[in-house]
């Protein structure tokens, strides 16, 4: 039986306000439930990656690896940090429960089609792999999580992004 996975990634010398990815993903996709990295009050912490997003065994993984594209071309290689003279790039990272994780950079040089199929190739294999969690085990750990707050779209039933 396939598993759900989870998704983290990092804009990598991006000048973007805190959580201003992981709601754009958000609003693309709707098989992906996100969640926002958030600090705990007097607590010193840090994070690597300030956002997670749990991808459900029936999502979409072509139109995931397109809003990951669509996200990098609109946010992230338009907003450069000037603090470096590199150009931004995306760093993904997909893991199952098996804790095999693979990792993509998208970035100056690559190729939409390339990067949407090895997003495919890699994530359908990592998908495959026997899971213990299910989905919604996987989403309550977040929500129950004092760290990460669920992105909510819309205004019906939501609580605001505060």
């Amino acid at each position: 039986m396939p598993t759900p996975l989870t998704l983290v990634g990092s804009a990598i010398r991006a000048d973007l306000a805190l959580n201003e990815l992981p709601r754009t993903l958000a609003a693309e996709r709707s098989d992906m439930v996100v969640f926002e990295w958030r600090p705990i009050p007097g607590a010193i912490t840090g994070a690597a990656f300030d956002w997670v997003a749990v991808i459900s065994v029936a999502a979409d993984l072509l139109a995931i690896a397109g809003a990951l594209w669509t996200a990098y071309e609109k946010l992230i290689k338009k907003r450069k940090d000037k603090k470096f003279d590199n150009p931004p790039a995306f760093l993904i990272e997909i893991s199952n429960q098996q804790e095999t994780t693979v990792r993509l950079l998208i970035q100056e040089g690559t190729a939409k089609a390339t990067f949407i199929e090895e997003f495919h190739r890699t994530v359908s294999a990592l998908r495959a792999a026997e899971g213990i969690k299910s989905e919604d085990t996987i989403i309550e750990q977040y929500e129950h999580s004092e760290s990460h707050r669920r992105v909510r779209i819309g205004r019906e039933n939501s609580p605001p992004n505060v």
